[in-house]
């Protein structure tokens, strides 16, 4: 079982994670935030923004992908 301290950390973890979704240099603050004021270990607030932002760049690229193969959208 986690403890609540580390409970903490990975609500704060996917906090990050998500926020980089809607603005990475806000999340990069909170995680620098966290890190400071929350005690959450560096290399977790560390991964949490890399991944975030790796995985919302792929998501986008993935879109743009498909956006090029989908007739209707290309037709536009």
């Amino acid at each position: 079982m986690l403890s609540p301290e580390h409970l903490l950390w990975l609500k704060q973890c996917i906090i990050i994670f998500f926020m980089t979704f809607v603005h990475e240099d806000a999340a990069i603050f909170a995680a620098a935030f966290s890190t400071v004021e929350q005690l959450l270990p560096v290399w977790m607030a560390y991964v949490s923004v890399y991944l975030g932002i790796v995985i919302g760049d792929m998501l986008i690229y993935g879109l743009g992908h498909f956006a090029q193969k989908n007739s209707w959208l290309r037709s536009k």
